[in-house]
């Protein structure tokens, strides 16, 4: 696995994972995106990531399944970024470390990630 600062960006939304590396590009990480829970496992497998800022509604998952998937293929510090509320127990009960409901602000997102430091 190669190993390194890098942050994966999960969500099924093209124009989320825009926002959000343009958030968060400012040469301290690599930015990695993944559109689908299978292919987030794989990036995790690959490049063993720092950090997970994960949507939990994608094409391949449904509410926690994604969670759950990343945390089995090796996930740390998963973040959950999501618009459907009510699934914080669940999420933090799986692993997550943290959990921001969409919308959501550039400060309140970066406030969340630094809990996972």
């Amino acid at each position: 696995m190669a190993h390194g600062k890098s942050i994966l960006i999960v969500d099924d939304e093209p124009e989320i994972r825009e926002w959000l590396s343009a958030l968060l590009d400012d040469g301290k990480y690599k930015i990695l995106h993944a559109g689908t829970l299978s292919e987030a496992i794989s990036m995790v497998r690959l490049h063993d990531p720092y950090k997970v800022i994960l949507d939990l509604i994608l094409p391949d998952a449904r509410d926690c399944e994604a969670v759950d998937g990343l945390k089995k293929a090796g996930a740390k510090n998963i973040v959950v970024l999501t618009g459907y509320p009510g699934q914080k127990s669940e999420a933090m009960r799986l692993g997550a470390v943290g959990y921001i409901e969409k919308p959501c602000s550039a400060v309140a997102l970066k406030r969340a990630l630094e809990i996972t430091d």
